[in-house]
């Protein structure tokens, strides 16, 4: 079983289609999500019939930039909660596992200025189901400049904002197998740059629902996205970038440091110490 998420740039054309559907017909993909379509939901239904997939939910491209897609067949049970030009949000049972888990297909905006639209939208919808949540898709941010080679480096405040959200959203980030970049602006050699705008984040209960689940970087041939996949991690090596939760360690108490080291962060007024609940409640 595999969830395959892609932002293809376009099925404006019947090569195009042919492209798309020889890549789906290479591996059996139960659920699929594609980016910039180009396309009205009405032209999609006919692109739908020509993939193969029985089941549908589509946003319609503004003119012929954007466009939504969610396909799946019918021996997946998928609920669509709400979406936007920007992500499709749905409640998922029988892929993976017979429990209910939340996915969110996720577009982010592109350009610089409307950035912080992108964490607005994730912050906005995160409470509207308490199931394991996964979010997949691309994010048109990298979290750490390591994701990035070549061109100039990104904004640090950018990044910040998307770490902050991420947090504030209780997501880890995935980590995946094969290259590190899942976009290049198609240039060569000194002009060329490489990023990693597309993955997979999830909250912890969905790690823990799904542990075995893993992303790969799956090759392209045209696009300047490469399509990344969900599926079952190879058994041997793990997932790179992978981000682990923070869990306190019993043996942290056994060093004579641990109180002043305690006391000293308590105390210090350095990044957001003082939201932690009025340092609950002004003691000690």
């Amino acid at each position: 079983m595999s969830l395959l998420s892609y932002n293809f740039r376009g099925l404006g054309n019947q090569r195009a289609v042919g492209r798309l559907k020889k890549l789906l017909n290479n591996e059996a993909h139960d659920i699929v999500f594609l980016m910039e379509t180009k396309r009205s939901a009405e032209e999609m239904q006919v692109v739908k019939s020509r993939l193969g997939f029985s089941e549908s939910y589509f946003v319609d491209s503004e003119g012929r930039a954007g466009g939504l897609a969610l396909l799946w067949n019918d021996n997946i049970g998928v609920t669509v909660l709400s979406a936007s030009l920007h992500h499709i949000d749905c409640i998922i049972k029988g892929l993976f596992c017979e429990e209910e888990w939340r996915l969110t297909c996720f577009y982010g905006w592109a350009s610089a200025p409307d950035k912080h639209l992108s964490w607005e939208l994730l912050r906005s919808i995160r409470n509207a189901s308490l199931l394991p949540w996964l979010v997949v898709g691309d994010m048109n941010q990298i979290l750490f400049e390591a994701e990035k080679e070549g061109g100039q480096p990104r904004s640090q405040r950018e990044m910040d904002e998307f770490r902050e959200a991420m947090d504030e959203c209780g997501l880890i980030d995935l980590g995946y197998f094969g290259k590190p970049f899942t976009w290049w602006n198609k240039q060569t050699e000194q002009f060329a740059v490489f990023e990693r705008l597309d993955r997979g984040v999830a909250s912890l209960e969905w790690i823990q629902l799904l542990p075995h689940i893993g992303v790969i970087h799956r090759p392209s041939d045209k696009s300047d996205h490469i399509p990344i996949e969900l599926t079952t991690m190879p058994r041997s090596g793990t997932p790179r970038n992978r981000c682990k939760p923070f869990r306190f360690e019993d043996m942290w108490l056994s060093s004579p440091d641990c109180e002043e080291v305690v006391k000293g962060a308590w105390t210090s007024t350095v990044g957001d110490a003082n939201d932690v609940l009025g340092k609950i409640c002004n003691p000690p």
